[in-house]
């Protein structure tokens, strides 16, 4: 009898298992979904998830004309997965601007979250004031049900009413403690460009004032106001903001700055630090020393955490290529060692693309490339790595691609970097291009962190446009996988209907193997490839983009098929079973085994015909009529040219009067400069398709080629 009840907890563990999601893609909703970054708690297996929406409260039915604030939860242990949001919250008051950028744990109090944005005056967050345009806002949440706790406005040092704080990072130690960096306007002119989507506006990477943008680190503590036992509150305990200075000379250039992040460490002495990380093309006290050129670099600067006095330790990390920086994470294992990420045109540490794909052409100047640096409290640095990302291959002459590392998190001994592709262009790694899913990727990597080499790199996506969520797009679970967060404008998760009104931006997440990159979930409806450390690449479906050396039998997916565990005989039943015991567990064995194959083949069918709509829904993109799709014997899908297409004549293509193949009469051709790609690829709303707003890419009126994200006159 223990034997069958082992047999059939096994089966009912593998049917468990078939059904269980590693991913999950927003329902359709009448506003877009702007991702700003997530929180795993490791304690409780549980995903916090921020950013912000367009939807009327709680409801995915009506409009808001202004953005909402959303956190929301998944626990990891249920069978759901990441398939599932079990906690949802949105925060705002209709018609309000309300943003939420990111989200941590209170250090010192693990019931609670620290959730921290801007908000216009009438919002969710009580006592805001009214003379101030917009004001940064940090708020207590309670985990157990995502309600609100406490909260505190944050405003700049001085000139509140014109000076507007953008909070983009907080960290909290282990204590109560809570650190937030912020963009801080120079000034309240309100900016006219609206990003790629002006319906939706992306307050995660644009922002409504401000000609320029400087920097102010705020510390906070959570607990009894003034010792009372009364509730408890948010307190501000020091702020310091950092200018950027600038030649007067020079009318109406003011350099921005660019938060990458912050950071808490210790140093040999026990001083508790904050270590921030950013970019600019500007000079000033934390922002390290400037060379002679003027051009766009990384910075880090650390300071006294009980104060927030600089320390006097900066550096200026870059080459004499613009650089910029997106990003920065803690080794948690390691007290000396923390890790920044960003984008560079120029060589900053070991090139993963092999020397002839760079020598022969194929990556034009000023072409933006991610990289990834191990630093030291004492701003020295271990290693660097760097990836090109080339254009399709079909293009003559190349023109500039674009990719770039926004997000880093340690794990053990491995780092795992990510980031955003642009345009249709392809992550190198060694000599071999992984393939482009369509518009705009997501790219991850995994990397030995003591030695930075690199175990594996992945691109993947859909034939819409994906973009890691801003200000922190990647975690690391307890069992060692990573997470990914970020917004789509295709099918990752759930099927759109091609040609139909669903076309606002989603919010998926999901999870990857962290042997391989591959994604976890086979319901992914995308495509991803993933190589590295001498292996062929291989895409979520199973397809070699190197011929096998020989035809491994594949699953109801198309996947390598993995034989389940053979169940062994826990060797306690000693006992010779009766005839009756082997007839009942047969026949409970017959009965599992009838409904799990008749629940994976009701799973099979649904999944091709997603996956048939998704493909048919990306060739929409092209000019080309007459194709069928039919299921392929060794896997995926084999596509057949019907009636005239079949001997080389498109009715689509002579119709619509295309020339050139692939360009269609009603495509702009967009120049693309280093400046303005690079500030719409990391500072605002992206899309694969370049469109002009109020005279330039960004959002603003004026853009001068030396600063990277764009002046803002």
């Amino acid at each position: 009898m223990l034997v069958r009840l082992l047999f059939v907890s096994f089966l009912w563990q593998q049917l468990v298992a078939a059904v269980r999601a590693d991913g999950f893609q927003s329902v359709k909703s009448p506003g877009a979904f702007h991702t700003g970054a997530m929180f795993y708690d490791s304690t409780s297996d549980r995903l916090y998830l921020t950013g912000m929406h367009y939807n009327m409260a709680n409801s995915m039915q009506s409009l808001d004309s202004a953005s909402n604030c959303f956190l929301a939860s998944i626990d990891m242990n249920d069978q759901q997965g990441l398939g599932q949001l079990d906690m949802w919250q949105s925060y705002g008051q209709p018609d309000v601007l309300e943003t939420c950028s990111t989200v941590t744990m209170l250090g010192g109090n693990t019931n609670l979250l620290v959730m921290v944005g801007s908000t216009e005056p009438g919002g969710f967050l009580p006592g805001v004031d009214s003379s101030i345009p917009l004001s940064g806002m940090a708020a207590a949440i309670d985990k157990s049900d995502l309600s609100f706790s406490a909260g505190v406005t944050l405003t700049a040092r001085s000139s509140p009413q014109v000076r507007l704080l953008y909070p983009v990072s907080v960290v909290s130690d282990g204590n109560n403690g809570i650190y937030i960096a912020a963009l801080t306007s120079i000034d309240a002119t309100l900016n006219t460009g609206l990003g790629r989507d002006p319906d939706f506006p992306n307050w995660q990477v644009i922002q409504k004032y401000g000609k320029s943008l400087d920097m102010t680190v705020l510390k906070l503590t959570y607990g009894q106001e003034d010792d009372s036992q009364g509730d408890a509150v948010l307190q501000e305990i020091w702020k310091e903001e950092f200018p950027v200075q600038f030649d007067p000379n020079q009318v109406g250039v003011v350099p921005r700055v660019y938060i990458g992040g912050l950071v808490v460490k210790r140093d040999s002495n026990g001083k508790e630090l904050v270590i921030v990380a950013g970019s600019t093309r500007g000079r000033g006290r934390a922002y390290g020393d400037v060379d002679e050129n003027d051009d766009e670099d990384g910075f880090v600067t650390i300071l006294d955490a009980n104060s927030g006095f600089y320390t006097g330790s900066s550096t200026r990390e870059g080459t004499d290529e613009d650089d910029v920086v997106g990003g920065i994470c803690d080794d948690p294992s390691d007290p000396d060692a923390f890790y920044i990420v960003g984008a560079t045109e120029g060589l900053m540490g070991s090139q993963q693309a092999a020397p002839s794909l760079i020598e022969n052409g194929q990556m034009s100047s000023g072409s933006l490339q991610p990289f990834v640096r191990k630093a030291s409290i004492g701003l020295g640095s271990s290693w660097t790595v760097q990836w090109a990302a080339l254009p399709p291959r079909e293009t003559s002459p190349p023109p500039p691609s674009f990719s770039y590392a926004t997000s880093c998190s340690v794990s053990g001994d491995t780092i795992y970097v990510a980031g955003t592709v642009h345009g249709g262009a392809s992550m190198v790694q060694g000599d071999t291009q992984l393939p482009s899913q369509g518009g705009n990727d997501v790219w991850i990597a995994s990397l030995d962190k003591n030695s930075g080499q690199v175990h594996w790199l992945t691109q993947l996506g859909s034939a819409g446009d994906e973009q890691l969520a801003s200000h922190g797009g990647i975690v690391v679970n307890k069992q060692g996988n990573p997470l990914i967060l970020g917004d789509t404008t295709g099918n990752m998760f759930r099927s759109r209907i091609p040609g139909g009104s669903d076309t606002t931006t989603d919010m998926f997440a999901m999870s990857l193997d962290a042997n391989t990159g591959n994604p976890l979930d086979n319901n992914f409806l995308g495509r991803s490839a993933s190589g590295g450390d001498g292996r062929p690449i291989l895409d979520n479906f199973g397809d070699e983009f190197v011929e096998p050396a020989e035809e491994q039998p594949d699953d109801n997916f198309g996947d390598e098929l993995v034989e389940p565990p053979v169940a062994q005989s826990s060797g306690v039943d000693q006992v010779e079973p009766k005839h009756w015991a082997f007839s009942g567990a047969a026949l409970a064995l017959l009965l599992i085994a009838t409904s799990l194959f008749c629940c994976m083949r009701h799973m099979k069918n649904q999944k091709a015909e997603i996956q048939k709509n998704s493909i048919f829904f990306y060739l929409q993109q092209f000019a080309v009529e007459d194709i069928d799709l039919r299921k392929s014997p060794p896997g995926g899908w084999h596509g057949t040219y019907l009636n005239e297409l079949a001997h080389g004549v498109n009715k689509a293509e002579s119709r619509d009067g295309i020339g050139d193949p692939g360009i269609g009469k009603n495509h702009e051709i967009a120049p693309l400069t280093h400046s303005s790609v690079v500030t719409d690829s990391l500072f605002m709303d992206t899309r694969s398709d370049p469109k002009l707003v109020d005279g330039d890419e960004v959002g603003f009126d004026n853009i001068t080629r030396g600063d990277m994200h764009g002046d803002i006159i």
